[in-house]
């Protein structure tokens, strides 16, 4: 089960990232048994659906979220579960940034931090809000890629660099900030592209540190099934 084929710009729908570990020929993740079928186990334990239901009506998590493997893992704090949960639909659905700048940002992280669950989820969630394959393909290689403006290829740039350096530098701040000029909140809108960057990193960094699978019935790095 996903939330992915629920998730459009009308349709509220949460994230989902999962660890990438990938075959040496780089073509499969390595996350199959013997028998060619995905293992589901990981790092802390995965609640089954009831008891996730009634620890999330404690945070106001929605019974959907309930069904996503990283939140069967996270209410075992629920606590953190609401708290995480909140941040990402506040990103999600009350964000200045457009639906594409914002999917953009999200499967680079996904990509470069080699998330599977991350990439795969958002996929299908950046297609629902619009964003064509292409352009998530093309989010491998951005800088060799002629499908993004200039504006999408600064919010790349300081997408990487958060990534690589831990910060935007000086100059891509500058720059990417100029294409918000004439925004009602300049400011907000570059603290909400750093937050972006930062919580879903975060994300993946829970998925891959617990080593949380993706669902049983998702199929992984779309649309080849590659890393």
């Amino acid at each position: 089960m996903t939330l992915q084929d629920n998730t459009s710009p009308d349709n509220t729908s949460p994230d989902n990232t999962s660890p990438d570990n990938t075959s040496p020929d780089n073509t499969s993740p390595d996350n199959t048994s013997p028998d060619n079928t995905r293992s589901l186990s990981s790092r802390v334990k995965l609640l089954d659906y009831e008891m996730a239901k009634l620890k999330a009506n404690e945070v106001e998590v929605m019974d959907v979220m309930c069904k996503l493997n990283i939140f069967k893992a996270l209410l075992n704090y629920k606590e953190l579960a609401g708290a995480i949960n909140k941040l990402i639909f506040t990103l999600l659905f009350e964000g200045k940034l457009s639906h594409r700048e914002r999917e953009l940002i999200i499967l680079r992280v996904g990509w470069q931090r080699k998330s599977d669950y991350e990439w795969t989820q958002h996929y299908t969630i950046a297609k629902n809000f619009g964003v064509d394959e292409g352009s998530i393909v093309a989010l491998r290689d951005w800088e060799n890629s002629d499908k993004f403006s200039e504006k999408e290829r600064i919010l790349l740039l300081a997408t990487d660099e958060v990534l690589d350096l831990g910060f935007i530098t000086e100059a891509t701040f500058n720059s990417l900030k100029s294409f918000y000029r004439d925004s009602d909140n300049e400011d907000g809108i570059m603290i909400e592209i750093v937050s972006v960057i930062g919580v879903w990193q975060l994300v993946a960094t829970i998925l891959l540190s617990l080593d949380i699978k993706l669902e049983e019935d998702i199929v992984s790095w779309p649309p080849e099934g590659i890393r």
